[in-house]
């Protein structure tokens, strides 16, 4: 009876070992599904941060060839706008007046009469010449590090020769000038007058002087003001 007990004791032993095996080859099963799970993940998570990673690199070498292309495009700007300071500064006075009047090419100019784009010439001109003309000197140039001061030489004729639109001739006497001294961000004005028998007057706020040295006003002249003159007064002087 004993020896009955003790196989049975054995056997129930046994039933119980091989029952604690088997919840653990489950969950070894289970640990191991778990961890083929989170590989699997590991694996989706690398994928995308290798896509996010490329896309980062892509934007980035995009980014990088933007502004390339803008610094390409800043640096052909500044040497355009210097190349046309050089080229202003070099240009005399009647031809800065007579391309203001140059005709400017427009191929994709939309027509409002006849509802299309059409190719167009656009220019400026004098409907009617006026007694007193004043023109205004460009002394000033947009350039990437700001605006500067164009201080080259700029000999205002004493007589200039203008048509309007209908080809009517005018000629012009020079009769005061407005100067600028400084740079763009400061500076002083000064008016100078021509009176009779060409002796100039010096304007400085409140003094007034004789001034004898026009040639100075071909670096600062600023504003030009010129008066019509008349057949009478043309009959005159010749």
């Amino acid at each position: 009876m004993e020896q009955k007990r003790k196989k049975m004791k054995r056997e129930g032993v046994l039933s119980q070992d091989n029952m604690s095996n088997n919840e653990i080859l489950k969950k070894l099963d289970d640990f191991e599904e778990d961890l083929l799970k989170i590989r699997s993940d590991l694996q989706n998570s690398i994928s995308r941060i290798d896509a996010m990673t490329n896309n980062i690199q892509n934007f980035k070498n995009q980014v990088k060839k933007e502004i390339d292309k803008k610094m390409d495009s800043n640096t052909e700007d500044i040497r355009k706008k210097k190349a046309q300071k050089e080229k202003i500064e070099k240009m005399p006075f009647n031809e800065c007046l007579h391309r203001q009047f140059n005709s400017e090419l427009r191929e994709e100019n939309f027509c409002k009469f006849c509802k299309t784009v059409e190719t167009a010439t656009k220019r400026a001109e004098f409907y009617h010449l006026p007694k007193v003309l004043i023109l205004h000197l460009n002394r000033f140039v947009n350039l990437m590090e700001g605006r500067e001061k164009i201080s080259s030489e700029m000999h205002c004729p004493q007589v200039l020769e203008l048509s309007d639109e209908s080809c009517k001739k005018k000629t012009f006497k020079l009769h005061s000038v407005i100067a600028h001294f400084g740079s763009y961000s400061s500076g002083h004005y000064k008016a100078y007058v021509q009176c009779v028998q060409g002796l100039w007057l010096e304007f400085d706020d409140h003094e007034v002087d004789i001034f004898t040295n026009i040639v100075t006003l071909n670096s600062t002249s600023y504003v030009a003001i010129y008066e019509e003159v008349c057949i009478s007064e043309e009959m005159k002087s010749t």
